[in-house]
């Protein structure tokens, strides 16, 4: 899989893209796949504040906090195992 078209919002840096590969067989979808690359740029990025849910994509905490992009990766988030605590990794 290769780097994002320009026209795709989630666009990340190709080394990053590079890394995320790694992780493709995990998800099923192209669109985990890429709420992946999402949320890893968020993580990585440099960014002004905390890193919140909200400010992994870059959206303002109040305002834009109901947006599509920060509900697309908190529902990615949620669905994923990376969002379950505890010992139970299995899928519901």
């Amino acid at each position: 899989m290769a780097a994002f078209p320009a026209h795709d919002s989630a666009a990340v840096p190709l080394p990053l893209d590079q890394y995320a590969q790694a992780f493709d067989d995990l998800f099923h979808t192209h669109i985990q796949r890429r709420r992946l690359r999402e949320y890893l740029a968020g993580l990585l990025l440099p960014r002004d504040r905390n890193k919140t849910l909200t400010a992994l994509v870059g959206a303002e905490p109040i305002t834009q906090a109901q947006t599509a992009p920060v509900q697309q990766l908190q529902f990615f988030f949620e669905r994923s195992r990376l969002g379950r605590r505890g010992g139970d990794r299995t899928p519901h």
